[in-house]
């Protein structure tokens, strides 16, 4: 739910606003004083309150998802906060970088997290929802749900997730702390263990 006040006498309104992190179409705007920042809320980013010369400092990295992410995985009570210089870095120094395989299991989690029960499709949006895995764009998203469905972890139907009952499994060893290593081997001694008739 978004949580900053935005009105024509302390922004400046115009008709295609757009989130400065994502880019994308978003009811951010441009505050009349400080001139500099940024507010509003966006679906992909959540409470965007940030200043242009922030973005423009993670931008050139190719980091501003990350900062996005910071945004959407905030507790909802937490009051929005200005992002300055100072806090793009803290959050840039404190976000690890994570493998496309720590975002495959992100992404399983976050399925799971948005299924209201076994059996039912998943609300996780790739268009809406990637910063919550920590990924650029949607597409990169998409990918994930695709290679998710491709190890039978979820049924996938237009970039929807349902969890299966193998991608039960897997969130059942994540939650454990298995590593990954350990899960592809499962599948080779359980095959063995039958080719030796044991």
């Amino acid at each position: 739910m978004p949580k900053i006040q935005i009105s024509p006498e302390t922004h400046i309104f115009i008709d295609t606003p757009r989130c400065p992190l994502c880019a994308l179409t978003a009811s951010v705007y441009r505050r009349k004083e400080p001139s500099d920042l940024f507010e509003g809320w966006c679906e992909r980013c959540g409470d965007v309150c940030i200043t242009i010369s922030s973005v423009d400092a993670a931008r050139p990295q190719n980091k501003a998802h990350l900062v996005s992410a910071w945004l959407r995985r905030r507790p909802a009570d937490e009051p929005a906060a200005i992002i300055n210089n100072d806090g793009i870095q803290r959050i840039l120094k404190d976000t690890p970088e994570y493998s496309v395989l720590d975002k495959l299991d992100m992404a399983l989690v976050k399925i799971s997290g948005m299924t209201g029960e076994p059996g039912e499709r998943s609300t996780f949006d790739v268009s809406r929802d990637y910063p919550l895995v920590y990924a650029r764009s949607g597409n990169e998203a998409a990918f994930y749900v695709r290679q998710l469905a491709a190890l039978d972890y979820v049924k996938e139907d237009s970039a929807i997730a349902q969890l299966t009952a193998k991608g039960y499994l897997r969130l059942s060893d994540i939650q454990s702390g298995e590593p990954r290593v350990s899960l592809c081997l499962r599948g080779h001694v359980v095959r063995s263990f039958h080719e030796w008739g044991l």
